[in-house]
């Protein structure tokens, strides 16, 4: 099987576990300030084997792995094919996701190979995510994520994202106060661990 491979990398930070996080290549959305954005698109093909053996490498180091993009449900069967290769060896498979591909989240879920799910929630509503994201399910997608996950009991962490300006030149903080209080509300009436987190707004050319 190929993979559309955005590299590995060591964490302590991302999860309460040691963790190998493997990123995918490819999403739909094109938000002004992905951290990530070399991997949004581009190809670098490789054989599932060599992520295998980077997981093999890092055995005595992690006790989890976790997807991260780009946006790694782009390539479910990938996941499924290294979720159940880390799973032999004992370890946790987590991912970090946008929430855009639910039902390739559930799938993999059902299939019981999902032990965590940190799911960006970028800023709240129908309207906010279609300015943001230019899909008009994006906002309906996180709730199913967030129903999936219940469901399942599988634990999530919703995480946002703080900009100390919006790109727009006019030093707005994105998401703004009403939306933050608002994803507040949300990830508190379902009972959800919230990471709020800085982020830094690389000089991209932005469609306001």
């Amino acid at each position: 099987m190929k993979v559309n491979f955005g590299g590995t990398q060591l964490s302590c930070s991302d999860s309460k576990h040691s963790s190998l996080m493997i990123f995918l290549r490819g999403c739909d959305y094109k938000c002004f300030y992905c951290q990530n954005k070399e991997l949004q698109s581009g190809k670098n093909l490789v054989d599932a084997e060599e992520i295998k053996d980077q997981i093999n490498e890092h055995l005595p180091l992690i006790s989890q792995i976790i997807f991260s993009g780009g946006e790694p449900l782009v390539q479910p069967e990938a996941i499924e094919a290294i979720a159940r290769y880390a799973h032999f060896f004992g370890l946790k498979v987590g991912i970090e996701t946008s929430g855009a591909y639910s039902s390739a989240l559930l799938r993999l879920i059902e299939k019981g190979l999902i032990d965590e799910v940190f799911l960006d929630i970028k800023t709240f509503g129908e309207d906010e995510y279609y300015k943001l994201t230019g899909k008009l399910s994006a906002w309906l997608r996180i709730k199913e994520c967030v129903c999936y996950c219940k469901a399942f009991n599988i634990p999530l962490e919703a995480r946002t994202t703080i900009f100390k300006e919006d790109g727009s030149g006019e030093n707005r903080p994105y998401p703004g106060k009403k939306q933050l209080e608002e994803i507040e509300q949300f990830v508190k009436e379902r009972n959800l661990n919230w990471k709020k987190q800085e982020g830094i707004l690389e000089k991209y050319e932005v469609g306001f």
